[in-house]
Formats: structure tokens, sequence, C-alpha cells
């Protein structure tokens, strides 16, 4: 006998119809139960893979932080400009500007066409002063 099938003993026997009052019913429940060597191993190879997926999933988090936080400065970076720009109420951009070197005079004059406003006005330096010779190229015109 292996314990699991009910018991059947004279005494029993003498009692009739005993068995019938005996209502046997099956399910399974969760109990623990000892890992095979087998279910350690796939274990171990499930832990191992979980453990990369981890290590995986950090990394590509580190380089959309990193993505983000180089995005989230740039952004920052613009309206920091633009505020100067509001704060200033002026806008730097090239203007086209004419240069006048009066030799006679000997100075510099800068300036801006779009408005005619003279932005530079000095005394030319003697290295300034020195006007360059004009001479005739083979062609018989002035440098």
């Amino acid at each position: 006998m292996d314990g699991l099938e009910p018991q059947r003993d004279e005494h029993r026997e003498n009692l009739g119809n005993i068995d019938q009052m005996i209502e046997f019913e099956h399910h399974d429940r969760v109990l623990p139960v000892p890992l095979s060597d087998r279910e350690r191993l796939e274990i171990g190879e499930d832990i191992a893979e979980a453990q990369m997926k981890g290590e995986q999933a950090e990394k590509d988090k580190k380089a959309a932080d990193d993505a983000y936080k180089a995005t989230i400065e740039e952004a920052y970076a613009d309206v920091s400009k633009l505020t100067q720009i509001i704060r200033r109420g002026k806008l730097d951009k090239p203007v086209q500007c004419e240069i006048k070197r009066d030799y006679r005079l000997g100075s510099i004059r800068v300036t801006r066409m779009d408005t005619w406003e003279v932005i530079e006005s000095r005394p030319m330096t003697t290295q300034e002063r020195q006007m360059g010779m004009q001479f005739p190229d083979k062609g018989g015109k002035a440098n």
C-alpha cells in the first residue's frame, strides 16, 4: 500500500455501507515543491536574460536622458538669446557699410548704408596713411 488508497480493514467492512458516506474531491493547490536540477538551470537562464534586459533598458534610458537633456539645454539657450534680443529691442544683422579713407584729412569714417549713420570715425594710423602707389600694369592701366 502506498498510503493513497483508502484502507479497508475488517472493522470497516463490518460497518456495511459506510464508504457511501465518504466523498472525495480533487483540486490543485499551489504548494512549495523542491526544484529539480533542470528547473534550477532554466530559472538561472531566465535570471540572466532578465538581467540583460534591465541593463539594456538602463543604457537606453541614459541615452534618451542625454538626448533630452541636450535638447532641453538647447531650447533654454535659444530662449535666453531671444530674451536678450527682446530686451535690447535690436537684432544684430549684416548691414552694408561704406568705409571712406580721407588721405588729405588723415581720417577713416565708416557709414551704415541703410540709415547713413556714421558708426566709426577715427584718425588713420601711420601705416594706413601710406597710400598704395599706382603703377600701370602691362596693359597700361593703373593698379
